[in-house]
């Protein structure tokens, strides 16, 4: 479940709604006031070290930018989709005051998954009935009827 919340304080890795003037973007925040940013040959290094990115879609075209230097109320905004995002590579660092609010991701502890979803599943195996039974043939009701002599 997302669920966007009012904003207090913003760090990086952040997945922010923010307004691009009078559009709502949601983008992830690669880098916060006072941080060094740079792109080279797609890759994002961040204050000289580079960011590993596990959560975007695709490898980013080879392309450079920066380095900048992000001063006060200064934050670097990037999609995830990376090679058809439109974010702070082409519109520039987006100021504190634009921020909407901050998306929360839920995700249920795998330990928590695995001891609700196991009885479930235990029973539906149970009561799973396999569906390769050929169909039973009516017969006419005069034929089980009892017939004796």
């Amino acid at each position: 479940m997302k669920t966007a919340y009012p904003i207090i304080s913003v760090k990086r890795n952040d997945i922010v709604v923010a307004n691009w003037g009078d559009t709502p973007i949601i983008k992830r925040v690669i880098a916060v006031p006072g941080d060094t940013l740079e792109i080279r040959e797609g890759q994002v290094f961040l204050n000289g070290w580079y960011l590993n990115e596990p959560y975007i879609k695709e490898p980013m075209e080879a392309q450079n930018y920066g380095p900048i230097v992000l001063g006060e109320n200064q934050y670097f905004l990037m999609g995830d989709n990376r090679n058809r995002s439109m974010d702070s590579r082409r519109i520039g660092t987006v100021p504190y005051d634009d921020f909407i609010g901050v998306i929360y991701l839920e995700q249920q502890p795998l330990l928590w998954v695995c001891f609700i979803s196991f009885p479930f599943l235990i029973a539906a195996l149970l009561l799973y009935e396999p569906r390769t039974k050929k169909p039973v043939e009516e017969t006419p009701p005069e034929a089980t009827e009892n017939t004796e002599p």
